[in-house]
């Protein structure tokens, strides 16, 4: 069993398989492709029903590896909040993300 992370943070590096860049919509499927950061430090849950999202498209990039960081700082009242960004390879900001989930246990 994974020992849990006192952080609520999922980071990793992303890229499609035939290494060509990503255009603005695939950073939003991008932006939605990691597991919710409060696993890492709340466990597996059944379920993390998103409430409200939105992802703003800050630039594109010509490199095929980007950067996801996502974390969570609250959980309150079964509320939780998840912010994330994307980044290229040079350290551009691609995007920044928000979503509002239910956390069930």
């Amino acid at each position: 069993m994974k020992e849990l992370s006192p952080i609520s943070e999922q980071k990793g590096w992303i890229k499609f398989r035939d290494d060509r860049p990503c255009d603005a919509l695939s950073l939003l499927l991008t932006a939605d492709s990691f597991p919710p950061p409060i696993l890492a430090s709340q466990g597996a849950v059944a379920w993390v029903p998103t409430i409200e999202y939105s992802v703003s498209v800050r630039a594109l990039t010509d490199t095929p590896w980007i950067k996801a960081v996502f974390r969570s700082h609250y959980l309150t009242c079964d509320i939780v909040e998840e912010d994330g960004e994307l980044w290229d390879e040079n350290g551009k900001l691609l995007a920044i993300s928000r979503q509002i989930a239910q956390f069930r246990k």
